[in-house]
């Protein structure tokens, strides 16, 4: 069983007074602990293992060694990861140490050594890795230790020491003050949000995602964003469509206040007029007819983004007795469980800029990049293209000439560096055999549009070459063990962090006598390149790929799938293309089918968008 699902069955037999096989020990301590899934519930688990401590003075193999006591230990371990994961909404996947073997590699498992501390490890997409056991051991058996659960979490968690409490000013501001009319606009348009959604839970809806919008023109318009994943609904807030003055995204999530855990409506507000404000307000609520009391009256600003200072974060403790570090820890690192939560050296390359209000700006590499683009998505281009854009085309040196024109040019971090390319998309054409391919498209990072004057070349210390790029922002690279041996770089003539870089994993069909052997080779060949291509420890966040959808712009297209009998398929399942943004028509064909009846053909209208989903 996948250890994500035992970390649920864990936590809802115990929230639900379910029995556990061996028993669980110290369960009226853990009841009287009131563990309601809040951060403030850790401090609780604190002070509990420092009783237990005190009192009991456990010795750790007798300890360990009965089962009522691991699963008590166990139940802490993956309470302390739902705690940290609903804080901050962040992805995990939990793996048992033996799982992880399988799966990392040797120089990742060299910096977590096998002990009963990392016999269950949470990867966390955003925050690296963490080990809720080291410091619940710590706290249990090591009488000299300063460990702390909660400040252990707190690291990852980042909360604010006190959240701001939303009161009235104790007098009025003029009104006639640009920055204060700013503000009564952006507190009127999230209490419109905040009104829009308290209306539709009250009459019984369900409270989808909503985008909500004050334009310039005075109007307001609220757009529900279905099956919209977050992280897209989190950019469309950034780039405050349709010129907006006010954006705000409201949706539904949980929050764990001091004494009890409800349902919320949250609302991130963003203002053009003051690009330093950035508020996250969170509305309790309850259903009507609870017991518990509503704590609607003092909604709370949950975080805030202004003026602040990076400081840079202390060196991780090592581990003690059972659980030491082995040498060569690397340089890289930021405290967390006991010094194991990677996030510079193994997932995240954060840096900050310095702009208006000390904004933070993450830089994801763009191999990341790639990786989590291929989660959202993937799209062909129209046929109405120029041009079917494949990402590569490969290339002999003498077919580009030596030129010996000296071009400046940026190094932008967002075009993996050239030998990384060519490795990435040399592997990637290897696994998809012919069956799938990558499309590349560069876009403004200010507008999500192509940019018309871009030029992308390659330039090393006798190359320089200018790589084919669409009207639509499609760049063909090119593959050329040449211009690995002249070290070329990828440079654009924009400034650096002026572009941004899409990457789509595209099916690759026949044209005529498309039968369902062909989709299902398809799909097994963009399984295959996740597999072999992506990191392994994004791998656990890669969304599944099980089916291609021939797409067309217009609602009125048929398909024929003929297996004896001619059986029609209309194409009208509503998809937003994810490369062109426009709204297209489907017909969909999943694996299962395609296995089953691998000779069925399908005859569809001329030129249709193929689709991963």
């Amino acid at each position: 069983m996948p250890v994500n699902h035992i970390a649920e069955q864990y936590l809802h037999a115990f929230t639900s007074g379910g029995d556990f096989p061996g028993g669980l020990a110290f369960r009226k301590a853990l009841g009287q602990a009131n563990l309601d899934f809040t951060p403030d519930s850790l401090g609780r688990i604190d002070m509990l293992l420092r009783q237990m401590r005190t009192r009991l003075r456990p010795d750790y193999t007798p300890f360990i060694n009965k089962q009522e006591n691991q699963t008590f230990l166990y139940l802490l371990c993956f309470y302390v990861g739902a705690v940290v994961c609903r804080y901050t909404r962040d992805d995990f996947a939990w793996y048992s140490y033996d799982e992880l073997k399988e799966a990392a590699p040797p120089e990742f498992l060299a910096q977590i050594p096998e002990a009963f501390a990392t016999s269950m490890v949470c990867l966390l997409r955003e925050n690296g890795v963490l080990l809720p056991l080291s410091p619940i051991l710590d706290l249990l058996f090591d009488e000299a230790g300063d460990a702390s659960v909660l400040a252990t979490a707190d690291k990852t968690m980042r909360r604010l020491a006190h959240a701001v409490r939303l009161e009235r000013p104790q007098s009025a501001a003029p009104r006639d003050d640009p920055r204060t009319a700013a503000l009564h606009a952006t507190a009127a348009c999230a209490g419109w949000a905040a009104g829009f959604a308290t209306w539709m839970i009250c009459e019984g809806g369900i409270l989808d995602t909503t985008l909500l919008h004050q334009l310039p023109n005075g109007k307001r318009q609220a757009v529900t964003l279905f099956d919209c994943p977050f992280e897209q609904a989190r950019e469309r807030l950034e780039r405050m469509e349709d010129n907006a003055q006010v954006s705000v995204l409201a949706y539904k999530d949980v929050v764990g206040l001091p004494s009890v855990r409800l349902d919320a409506i949250v609302l991130d507000v963003r203002s053009a007029a003051s690009k330093a404000l950035a508020l996250t307000i969170a509305v309790p609520y309850r259903a009507a007819g609870g017991d518990t009391p509503s704590p609607c009256s003092a909604p709370a600003c949950c975080t805030r983004k202004g003026p602040a200072r990076w400081r840079r974060p202390s060196s991780p403790p090592a581990f003690r007795r059972h659980r030491q570090l082995p040498a060569g820890w690397p340089a890289r690192q930021v405290p967390g469980h006991h010094g194991v939560k990677h996030r510079a050296a193994h997932l995240f390359d954060r840096r900050r800029t310095r702009k208006e209000g000390m904004k933070k700006k993450i830089l994801i590499p763009a191999a990341l990049a790639l990786a989590l683009a291929a989660t959202v998505g993937s799209a062909q281009p129209p046929a109405t293209s120029p041009e079917a854009t494949p990402a590569t085309e490969t290339n002999s040196a003498d077919e580009a000439p030596v030129q010996t024109v000296q071009v400046r040019g940026v190094r932008d971090p967002a075009l993996m560096p050239y030998e990384k390319a060519y490795d990435f998309l040399t592997r990637l054409r290897k696994a998809g055999d012919g069956r799938m391919d990558m499309v590349i498209r560069i876009l403004s990072a200010r507008t999500q549009q192509p940019i018309p004057d871009l030029e992308v070349f390659l330039q090393g210390e006798t190359t320089y070459r200018k790589l084919a790029l669409s009207p639509e922002g499609f760049l063909t690279m090119v593959l050329d063990p040449a211009y690995l041996k002249d070290k070329v770089a990828i440079l654009t003539n924009k400034p650096k962090g002026a572009i941004v870089v899409e990457y789509y994993f595209v099916p690759t069909l026949p044209a005529d006598g498309l039968r369902f052997a062909d989709i299902g080779a398809s799909i097994a060949a963009v399984k295959r390149a996740q597999r072999e291509v992506l990191p392994w420890y994004l791998r656990p966040f890669m969304g599944t790929i099980r089916e291609v959808m021939l797409c067309y712009p217009r609602k009125d297209q048929e398909l024929l799938v003929t297996q004896g009998e001619t059986v029609v398929r209309p194409a009208n399942i509503e998809q937003k293309n994810m490369l062109s943004r426009n709204t297209v028509y489907c017909a969909v064909f999943n694996e299962a089918e395609a296995r089953k009846a691998p000779d069925s053909l399908v005859a569809a209208p001329a030129s249709p968008i193929a689709l991963f989903r």
